[in-house]
């Protein structure tokens, strides 16, 4: 996965399995530009699945929707992480 800024592009690229997958996230009152609609049909047309997320949870459950296998959710890596330096003190 890449994440990128770009004019015309999803802001978010994804390869798996030789799939090449956009995310683009916008914020709830936000829209597409003309020129990336027109962009994100011409890029569809092409082969590439794209998908627009409002917010993050919407982010994780497309990305799950499209096949792409995730790690443990963020919040789970970080106690893991804080736990092993915590114990390294004693």
């Amino acid at each position: 996965a890449m994440a990128l800024e770009a004019p015309g592009v999803p802001g978010i690229l994804i390869c798996h399995r030789g799939r090449a997958l956009g995310l683009h996230l916008l914020g709830r009152g936000d829209r597409l530009s003309h020129a990336q609609t027109n962009q994100f049909v011409a890029l569809r047309e092409a082969g590439m699945r794209i998908e627009v997320a409002r917010d993050a949870v919407q982010a994780m459950a497309v990305v799950r929707e499209m096949g792409v296998p995730l790690k443990e959710e963020a919040r789970h890596t970080l106690r893991d992480v804080f736990r092993q330096e915590t114990r390294r003190r004693k």
